[in-house]
């Protein structure tokens, strides 16, 4: 089932890294967007930031 919101699990599955740094990716995402601790952060989010494909990390995450 696809989900809007990522969590730091989700991060680690993509990049291979472990949850904690997962949820410090988040972390520095919603900082550079100016979104409150706890706000949804999406995949394609992530991709940019990671400056990733992503086609590749939705095959990945879901």
């Amino acid at each position: 089932m696809k989900t809007l919101c990522l969590f730091g699990a989700d991060v680690a599955k993509i990049t291979g890294r472990s949850e904690r740094y997962g949820n410090m990716i988040l972390s520095q995402i919603r900082k550079k967007n100016g979104k409150p601790r706890g706000h949804c952060v999406t995949l394609r989010e992530v991709c940019e930031h990671l400056d990733i494909c992503y086609e590749d990390a939705e095959r990945v995450c879901y």
